[in-house]
């Protein structure tokens, strides 16, 4: 393991920004007209069932948000307009303050990249609202290079774009899958716990500042 990185790579859901699907559920279940999907609990349960291969198709970019949320109304059978849907899609999302301050911290002395499964409407919100998001300059993300992590190839992606070999590379995700991706290529990777773990792992690398 390099003791101090060339690159760090940073998950953004449920790491720098909390997650929180049930808020999407609950909006969608209220503008349902379908009395399958007018329970919000249902609703989280489709959203990881039913509607898994559409997300994946719009997270890969293969799916315009226009597209994507004509196929959502259709699914749920929503009266939403579409700015109105857009805000339910968005409405899940809180930052983590403890750890969008170390990233502020670290993106100072190191090169930073987000490497993030994300779609357009999603990033789109979260530049606009997270001030921690808009000032990192690099940002991989899934709709854009039509790869989704634990692909091989996103992080390979990142690696070529970092110009820097695997095992002088740090990286932080919350799902052990994609850890394990990464630290197949040689990628320092380690799974985000909590942010005070995190912080403990990368003191290291603040002590001067």
């Amino acid at each position: 393991m390099a003791k101090h990185p060339r690159l760090i790579l940073f998950d953004i859901g449920s790491v720098i920004i909390d997650v929180d699907h049930f808020q999407i559920a609950t909006r969608l279940a209220r503008s349902s007209t379908n009395p399958q999907y007018t329970d919000q609990a249902t609703v989280l349960s489709a959203l990881k069932s039913v509607s898994t291969r559409l997300i994946n198709d719009y997270d890969t970019g293969n799916i315009s948000s226009n597209d994507f949320y004509k196929q959502m109304m259709s699914t749920y059978q929503l009266t939403m307009d579409y700015e109105t849907f857009r805000e339910a899609w968005n409405s899940c999302f809180r930052e983590n303050i403890e750890v969008s301050s170390l990233v502020n911290r670290l993106r100072q002395q190191y090169p930073l990249f987000l490497l993030s499964n994300t779609n357009a409407m999603h990033f789109e919100f979260l530049q606009n609202t997270f001030s921690v998001i808009k000032n990192v300059e690099t940002a991989i993300l899934s709709y854009e290079v039509h790869f989704r992590k634990p692909e091989r190839a996103i992080y390979e992606h990142a690696l070529k774009l970092g110009g820097v070999p695997a095992e002088s590379v740090w990286y932080v995700d919350d799902r052990i899958e994609f850890v394990n991706a990464a630290a197949q290529l040689g990628i320092h990777a380690f799974q985000f716990q909590s942010a005070p773990k995190l912080i403990d792992k990368f003191q290291p690398l603040l002590t001067n500042t």
